[in-house]
């Protein structure tokens, strides 16, 4: 239970990733990273915001957000990319940024914590809420 999807064109942050990470699973397509994440609805998933238009990314996180409320979300993003669309990213439900592959080490910590809180399995809603609280 400690699925991680990578949704990029190129293959080049999986390989980042799989340094880190022992289950790195790779999609070419948002519909084949849809379908990942209903057979994974606890799993992470990392999206590669530059290979979309901004409207389509911006339906396909608020969509699967909406569906999977327990998903992990983190996005690569260029450092071109503007300011706006960044916090754009961050009200649609996408937890964390990624500029270059030195931010994955940094987000380590934040993915073994989401895949601790479901070790055995879904939670009750009590236990999600618990889960979600700053000092938790």
């Amino acid at each position: 239970m400690r699925e991680l999807v990578i949704c990029e064109k190129t293959g080049e942050w999986a390989a980042v990733f799989r340094r880190h990470f022992e289950q790195v699973f790779e999609t070419r397509f948002l519909a084949d990273c849809g379908r990942f994440v209903e057979a994974h609805p606890q799993a992470v998933t990392v999206l590669e915001t530059g290979c979309w238009e901004p409207a389509e990314v911006a339906d396909w996180v608020t969509s699967i957000r909406a569906g999977f409320p327990d998903l992990l979300i983190l996005a690569i993003v260029s450092r071109e990319s503007s300011g706006t669309w960044h916090c754009w990213l961050r009200e649609m439900g996408v937890s964390d940024l990624l500029a270059s592959f030195q931010d994955v080490p940094r987000v380590k910590h934040q993915v073994q914590r989401h895949f601790q809180r479901f070790r055995s399995g879904p939670l009750s809603l009590e236990q999600r809420i618990w889960n979600n609280l700053p000092w938790s």
